[in-house]
């Protein structure tokens, strides 16, 4: 839902690589830690860009943090582009390249994970997933469809479509941690549920935040007592405060985690403001989302 420039300058680890799935040649990018041919398996994160974006977009809007953690911390960083660009999420809306064609995202990526664990030294039991907006929600497809593969979700600016509701509640015995971060004043997908609206066309609906986070709270068997941390306003020209709820009574043992942007919009936190805030809204500069997300990943054991 989100156009993101491409001219990004690459370096010699990232890998442009292609992958064909139901006949199309499918292209994605691969950020490899330093000295990776000489280590044991490692984690694999899937960073997902939104509608109208592409694999280079992402680097730019997050700055290439997931890139300089994944040099820090030995993991691999992977940025998928959607055809069209765009994700079948699997909502009802029928508008946007991947679901006009019926595109099978969830296939494309069950066999992205499977070709990049023939490749590098990829722990199976490590894979995780975060995006975006359209990138949001495709993540929450895989978190609700594949919790065998998917160990853990990172979703920003995005909320469970209304008409995957019931398949996201159904009981699987494998179960994906969440991370949830929605700002109160997005302008696109709106904080308490209703219709995704893009510069004016309609995307379909989806349910509120506070609904999404009951669904994985209920899903992952946590109690509804979470920890409360409100961060400091390191920027207080920016608009916006930034409060963490943490949820790890889990009988599951699988955390979720919500960060409240009160007063964000549909905006990658720390990262660039990549619209004006009129079409947007705020980015909250208080935290860096890359950064959040990959401490919710890495505390998977």
């Amino acid at each position: 839902m989100i156009g993101m420039a491409s001219k990004v300058q690459l370096s010699d680890r990232d890998i442009v690589s292609q992958l064909t799935h139901d006949g199309v040649v499918r292209e994605y990018i691969v950020h490899v830690p330093p000295g990776y041919q000489a280590m044991k398996a490692r984690p694999l994160v899937l960073v997902l860009h939104g509608g109208g974006g592409t694999m280079r977009g992402q680097y730019k809007l997050t700055h290439e943090t997931f890139n300089h953690l994944a040099d820090r911390d030995g993991f691999f960083a992977v940025y998928p582009q959607g055809l069209g660009k765009s994700w079948n999420e699997g909502g009802a809306n029928r508008k946007g390249y991947a679901r006009e064609h019926n595109i099978d995202d969830v296939g494309f990526f069950k066999a992205l994970i499977a070709e990049l664990g023939k490749k590098y030294p990829i722990d199976p039991k490590k894979v995780f997933s975060t995006g975006i907006s359209n990138g949001g929600l495709m993540s929450l497809r895989l978190g609700c469809e594949m919790p065998d593969k998917i160990r853990a979700i990172g979703v920003l600016t995005a909320s469970i479509p209304e008409n995957l509701v019931d398949m996201c509640s159904e009981e699987k015995p494998a179960k994906s941690g969440l991370l949830l971060m929605n700002g109160t004043e997005d302008p696109i997908v709106p904080y308490n549920g209703g219709v995704v609206k893009v510069f004016g066309q309609t995307h379909g609906k989806v349910v509120s935040t506070g609904k999404t986070l009951q669904v994985w709270l209920a899903k992952n068997g946590c109690k509804d007592a979470p920890k409360i941390l409100e961060f400091p306003d390191k920027d207080p020209t920016d608009g916006t405060r930034v409060t963490e709820y943490t949820y790890d009574q889990c009988t599951s043992g699988v955390p979720v985690v919500f960060y409240k942007i009160l007063g964000g919009g549909h905006a990658w936190p720390g990262g660039w403001q990549y619209l004006r805030e009129k079409r947007i809204g705020r980015t909250s500069r208080d935290i860096d989302a890359a950064e959040e997300v990959w401490k919710f990943f890495s505390s998977f054991n």
